[in-house]
């Protein structure tokens, strides 16, 4: 794992919470032609490029998993596996080998085919340019086998790398095209403001026209000609106030709003809404230093579990672990963690210190706000009988206390960053396996794992059979539990608000919705 993508990732989380994606009506004719027309709220946190290779927002997940199309996917909400996009893939044992048959009779916007030059291009300017994406093309090697087939290697097995593959950004771009806009390898690329205004891909939309303070206005591809052809003649999002949202869908002035809070979901008819437990972890992070295993021992029985879960409205769930339960690997519900007052209070009596809890004052994430929850958690944890201050912090401070490993205890959250468990590992203690150091050694000060843990993650790293690596994930959440020092909550849910007569609405924690997928009802 790369740190400057640690860094960057977090410090964006700073100052976004994640978006989420949904849509409705039969076709709203605000152009005054007859073409059907979506409008979909939300607000536009992070959100600067359609540049596949450079995006790194929830929205522009959403926006560019319309206009682009990756060689594998996922099917709808499913994360737990890859399915053929504009190609199929074959894996050799060891997953060093990768093998891409693509469908070359499929169309870029130009009317131009796909073929292999496009795909390796692709893949190789995205891991030239300093993005928070191309770490997770390191080392790999990309080779044009034939007309129709791709072939990536790596010197070390990859079990991870299908699900960073089946990310949005990863969709594939038309060579010729990118190249005559600006773009090259590395530094000099200056395509991203071209992309900005124009479209080099296959999927059901192509870009009309953008402005990110405002609107991103989306429109049919004449030549797409793949399974899930555009819904709308045209997709409008706009940029719109959380607290304004609920408003103009009630108003019809929007077909699909995509920061609803749960209170607010409660108050539409159930067929306006889809509401599911989203693919964010909401956790404590610790410091090791001020708890040591028998403090956090305390603190984690101390916590009433389902009193958050109830907190965080409908559609919330206990985290199993702290991977989400959609992912494979994640752990039983028989791993969750359960309040235990008659640990918990003798190790508080005698832990004596004074807990500073801090939490992001200025971020909701879902229509969330951290204040409410952190209120409540001091609550749980003096009513175990620890001292507990609380310490609102503006989310610079956060992050930056954060990284330092200066949070005695803090309420965060995490957003995957590719559909694979591995993308967890971040979570654990200092090990040999790691590329560079992980959360647990620099942020909780978590140095040390017992042996049987240890040899967990060395697993989680190094296996590659399906099953048994499944296995190994689980095994690491289950253990996480007991030694971490990073206590899962819940994962919050996803409201998606929407007008009643859409269809195709499913929720995927990297783009959000599938706008390929949305249409009106028949």
């Amino acid at each position: 794992m790369n740190k400057k993508r640690l860094l960057t990732g977090l410090a964006l989380m700073a100052a976004s919470a994640l978006v989420v994606a949904g849509c409705g009506d039969t076709g709203t004719d605000s152009t005054g032609d007859g073409e059907k027309t979506l409008v979909i709220d939300a607000t536009f946190d992070a959100f600067d490029t359609t540049d596949p290779a450079r995006e790194r927002s929830s929205m522009g997940g959403l926006s560019i998993k319309a206009m682009y199309e990756s060689l594998i996917t996922f099917d709808g909400g499913d994360v737990s596996k890859t399915v053929p996009g504009l190609a199929t893939m074959t894996v050799n044992d060891e997953y060093t080998e990768f093998t891409f048959k693509l469908d070359t009779t499929r169309k870029f916007v130009s009317g131009a085919t796909l073929t292999v030059d496009d795909a390796v291009y692709t893949l190789e300017r995205a891991r030239s340019l300093d993005t928070l994406n191309s770490p997770y093309l390191a080392n790999l090697t990309f080779t044009k086998t034939d007309e129709e087939t791709l072939t990536i290697t790596s010197p070390t097995p990859r079990p991870e790398l299908p699900g960073v593959l089946g990310s949005s950004w990863a969709g594939i771009v038309e060579k010729k095209v990118v190249e005559e806009n600006g773009g090259t390898m590395g530094e000099g690329d200056t395509a991203d403001k071209w992309f900005n205004t124009a479209t080099a891909g296959t999927g059901p939309y192509t870009i009309d026209r953008a402005d990110f303070s405002s609107e991103l206005v989306l429109k049919r591809n004449p030549n797409y000609n793949g399974d899930k052809p555009a819904g709308y003649d045209r997709i409008i999002l706009r940029k719109a106030d959380t607290s304004t949202q609920l408003m103009s869908l009630q108003a019809g002035d929007a077909q699909m709003v995509l920061d609803i809070s749960p209170s607010e979901a409660a108050t539409l008819d159930a067929s306006m809404v889809l509401s599911t437990p989203s693919l964010s972890s909401i956790y404590l992070l610790t410091n090791f230093d001020f708890f040591g295993y028998e403090g956090l021992t305390g603190l984690r029985a101390a916590i009433d579990y389902d009193a958050l879960v109830a907190q965080a409205g409908a559609g919330a769930q206990q985290l199993n672990s702290i991977i989400p339960f959609q992912f494979a690997g994640a752990a039983p519900e028989s791993a969750r963690l359960k309040r235990d007052l008659a640990v918990a209070e003798p190790i508080a009596s005698a832990f004596g210190e004074t807990i500073d809890l801090s939490y992001l004052s200025d971020a909701t994430i879902y229509g969330l706000q951290f204040t409410s929850l952190a209120e409540m958690l001091q609550a749980q944890l003096q009513e175990a009988g620890f001292k507990v201050e609380l310490k609102p912090t503006p989310g610079s401070v956060f992050w930056a206390d954060y990284m330092a490993g200066t949070i005695e205890v803090g309420l965060a959250y995490w957003l995957p960053e590719y559909l694979d468990p591995a993308g967890y590992l971040v979570f654990a203690p200092k090990n040999q396996w790691a590329e560079e150091n992980v959360f647990g050694d620099v942020y909780a000060n978590w140095t040390q794992a017992s042996p049987e843990f240890t040899e967990t993650i060395g697993e989680c790293y190094t296996l590659v059979d399906p099953a048994a690596r499944n296995a190994a994930f689980a095994k690491w959440g289950e253990l996480s539990n007991k030694e971490s020092a990073y206590v899962p909550l819940f994962q919050p849910a996803v409201n998606i608000g929407h007008a009643a007569e859409v269809e195709g609405i499913v929720y995927n924690g990297m783009w959000t919705v599938d706008v390929g997928y949305l249409k009106p009802a028949s």
